[in-house]
């Protein structure tokens, strides 16, 4: 859609459409994101992702992303709902600048919660490498197949429905133990969340989330969200409108 510029510090903000409305089995989606030098975009969705079921081949979705010097994106999609039978198979690559900034998250639901349908889908799997200058930052690799590994079992998923993980990479920024403190302490402040901050090897930061309710998962990530807008890039959280 096009640019809207919400804030005092010239972001653009963006929400990316699927013209379907959803994922299907077999499809193959794919993203390019390029930011020049100095530019700041703000990328999100309108809405939840359904991925729908498939009879026999799994979805995919491939995102290759470009920061070059000094750029700055902020990643925000809405979370993911599989459905009942559905396959997605996700990746994404980032490659970043000197002086660039990333904040990355994504999120997923065990399912369409409402209709007690945790954990029917038959595969979710994400492979994500963040690279500054050709050099690993961050990789994530997981897979879930429900029939495979009971994810609601003891000391995994438990009773929790809705999955956050964050990622912060800035490799002009350099107070990351304050950062994860902090953090951490507002997650903390949030009811019903179970997460926590922990320092990378190397620039960067990740906040991992737990929580019952979508509506706890979201005010979970807005608060993580105006932290890091608050210590990373001095700016208030950008008031966004969807509807």
């Amino acid at each position: 859609m096009k640019p809207s510029y919400l804030g005092d510090d010239g972001s653009a903000f963006v929400l990316m459409l699927n013209p379907t409305g959803g994922i299907v089995g077999g499809d193959r989606l794919k993203t390019e994101i390029r930011l020049g030098s100095g530019s700041h975009a703000c990328l999100s969705t309108p809405s939840a992702t359904t991925v729908y079921r498939t009879l026999n081949r799994p979805a995919s979705h491939e995102t290759s992303i470009q920061l070059e010097q000094g750029a700055i994106l902020e990643y925000f999609p809405e979370h993911l709902i599989p459905y009942p039978g559905s396959a997605l198979r996700q990746s994404m690559r980032v490659l970043m600048g000197p002086g660039s900034c990333l904040i990355l998250n994504e999120s997923f639901a065990a399912g369409r919660i409402a209709r007690g349908e945790n954990w029917k889908f038959n595969e979710l799997s994400s492979d994500t490498e963040v690279c500054i200058g050709g050099s690993p930052v961050y990789i994530g690799k997981s897979r879930i197949v429900p029939t495979e590994l009971l994810p609601h079992r003891l000391g995994f998923a438990e009773n929790y429905n809705y999955f956050s993980n964050l990622l912060v990479v800035h490799n002009a920024f350099s107070a990351w133990k304050n950062l994860a403190d902090e953090l951490s302490r507002v997650l903390n402040s949030v009811p019903g969340v179970h997460g926590g901050a922990s320092c990378g090897a190397r620039s960067s930061c990740v906040v991992r989330v737990m929580t019952s309710t979508a509506a706890q998962l979201t005010q979970a990530t807005h608060k993580v969200w105006s932290c890091l807008r608050r210590i990373i890039l001095q700016s208030p959280l950008i008031p966004a409108r969807k509807y």
